[in-house]
């Protein structure tokens, strides 16, 4: 049988090829070792082979690996407890674990409203929304205080505000600060953009106020595609917020899981005390990282200096940032894409 000269002119090539490249690689090791001559690259082979002479193998036990790891010090798993992002990725209904400090009989929270009048009636509605489920896991204390556009943040409350932030391509965004210990919420802040939001209809500013609230509990998304069917609640991405303007019992049934179920109402508003390291230079941090963070437009392919991007998707985005050893910044943003009802 006559053969292929089509393989043999292959086989010849790669053989071509492998002499080539072994060629550099010997030149490369060459150079490396100083350019030696022919007589000390001999004199090298023939010590080596002189040692492995010598090297009497039986006295190596290969056979048994079984303590191989017993002398290594410590814990390894040990060796990411203080990476803050170790493990982060999409959860399960909550943030990877953010949360309130409570005591597992539920969660009391301050909110201050520093809304302008024109969001009374979307803030009511949400406060109402979250604090009335069933399970009962929310104690809400609502505070007025003076219009802030800012939002500047404030120690151991969720602070919720409006204002213009431009075109940047986020209808609502919230700010959760937490330590990296145990991912214990210290702050929260939502904000709504009216760059978007001033002129939208009721369903989409109902929509974002309580979407945004939900985030500053610890709550994830309940789905995050939009094309499927609306589950109802405002937590659930969707193209139609008239279909998805306040919580249900799944929201409710998670944050019970997380906080307990408030057992005592006449106890509802006790706060608890707790440890606070917020200072200037912390503060600085969180708005220098959120300044970077808030001005870079949504569909930007490289997430902003030192933020690092948790999920990313057509409806909205989740970052992370470290500001120091005790503390790092996670941001939930809610894109302003296009509604279905936007035409009509």
């Amino acid at each position: 049988m006559n053969k292929n000269p089509v393989c043999c002119c292959c086989r010849l090539l790669n053989w071509i090829i492998s002499m080539a490249v072994m060629a550099i690689a010997a030149v490369g090791l060459w150079f490396f070792f100083g350019q030696p001559t022919f007589d000390e690259i001999k004199d090298l082979g023939s010590g080596l082979g002189e040692y492995l002479g010598d090297l009497n193998f039986t006295d190596f036990d290969f056979g048994d690996f079984t303590n191989v790891l017993d002398d290594i010090p410590g814990d390894l798993g040990g060796l990411f407890d203080n990476d803050p992002f170790a493990g982060q990725g999409p959860g399960d209904g909550d943030m990877n674990g953010s949360h309130w400090p409570n005591k597992g009989k539920g969660l009391t929270l301050e909110l201050q409203m520093a809304l302008d009048d024109s969001w009374l009636g979307e803030f009511a509605m949400a406060v109402d929304d979250w604090e009335t489920g069933t399970p009962d896991a929310l104690t809400l204390v609502r505070k007025d205080v003076a219009v802030d556009h800012t939002c500047r943040v404030v120690d151991g409350v969720m602070k919720v505000c409006n204002g213009n932030y431009g075109d940047s391509g986020w209808l609502g965004i919230n700010e959760i600060l937490q330590n990296t210990v145990d991912k214990e919420i210290q702050s929260s802040v939502a904000k709504m953009n009216e760059y978007y939001l001033l002129n939208a209809d009721r369903y989409k500013r109902q929509f974002t106020m309580c979407h945004e609230i939900g985030h500053g509990f610890g709550l994830a998304h309940t789905d995050e595609n939009f094309n499927n069917a609306d589950l109802g609640n405002c937590l659930d991405y969707t193209r139609t917020p008239k279909n998805n303007l306040h919580p249900d019992e799944t929201n409710f049934e998670l944050l019970a899981s997380m906080y307990g179920e408030v057992e005592d109402r006449r106890s509802r508003r006790r706060f608890l005390r707790r440890t606070s390291s917020f200072n200037d230079q912390l503060l600085k941090q969180y708005n220098d990282a959120i300044q970077e963070l808030e001005h870079v437009q949504y569909d930007t392919k490289q997430p902003p200096y030192q933020w690092r991007v948790l999920r990313e998707y057509s409806g909205g985005s989740h970052l992370v940032r470290k500001l120091n050893d005790e503390y790092t910044l996670e941001v939930h943003i809610l894109h302003a894409i296009p509604f279905s009802d936007d035409a009509e």
